[in-house]
């Protein structure tokens, strides 16, 4: 009875620890992770899914989904949310293939611009961890006249909003290498011991730094540092025990 009252302790602790951050991601809408939960999570549970069956029904089940909140038409225009973080986004992403300008588009593809302009001066060694945002900072006020975008990053102080060109434009691409390589090492590990949960965190992960400076700040260093940390006790763990 004791062993039950635990699992169900246990199982209503998850579910309310789901909602919460499930909550979180909703409320701080982040497209990248809101993208990201939409498709990792029922991903998750087919590939948990206990048969070929049941696989097949809940495939069939999200598909259903899908085509349901696409063939409703959902009014982007007069939406709140849309226009103020989807369009944007949507806008960035087809301004990067087709080079067009369009009225609402993230200041990202500006700043990725300014990025790849100053890592072409110092691509083997970067600039130093505590010269990079000057160097920000200048190249948004010689570009003011370019974009307005550059005025926000100038008044903003906006960093690389890429924690891989951070890298590089703080150490090189020595450091980006030798990032990479732990990163590669984590989800080769994680293959290799099908730890599901822990690959698509490094997923969560490695797509987030494309988009923010996770780790350029000290709560992503302790998140990314902690939960990882966690994972390889688990691996050890059970290695132990086989």
């Amino acid at each position: 009875m004791k062993k039950l009252n635990k699992n169900i302790a246990f199982y209503l602790l998850s579910i309310i620890c789901f909602i919460v951050f499930g909550y979180l991601i909703f409320y701080q809408f982040s497209v990248v992770n809101v993208f990201l939960s939409i498709l990792l999570i029922p991903l998750f549970i087919i590939i948990r899914a206990p048969s070929l069956k049941a696989k097949k029904i809940f495939t069939t089940f999200v598909l259903a989904i899908i085509t349901f909140l696409i063939t409703i038409n959902l009014n982007f225009p007069t939406n709140k949310v849309a226009v103020k973080y989807v369009i944007p986004a949507v806008n960035l992403v087809k301004k990067v293939f087709t080079g067009n300008h369009y009225k609402s588009v993230d200041e990202r593809y500006e700043i990725n611009i300014a990025n790849k302009d100053l890592i072409k001066d110092a691509f083997l060694f970067g600039y130093g961890i505590g010269d990079v945002q000057n160097e920000l900072n200048n190249y948004y006020y010689q570009h003011i006249s370019d974009s307005k975008s550059y005025l926000i990053a100038y008044e903003k102080k906006l960093n690389t909003h890429n924690n891989y060109a951070f890298f590089i434009l703080c150490g090189g691409v020595v450091l980006l290498i030798l990032f990479l390589m732990s990163l590669v090492f984590s989800i080769y590990k994680g293959v290799l011991h099908k730890d599901w949960i822990y690959i698509f965190f490094l997923i969560i992960i490695s797509v987030n730094l494309m988009f923010e400076n996770m780790l350029s700040r000290i709560h992503g260093v302790l998140f990314y540092a902690i939960f990882n940390g966690f994972f390889i006790a688990k691996m050890i763990n059970k290695n132990n025990q086989d």
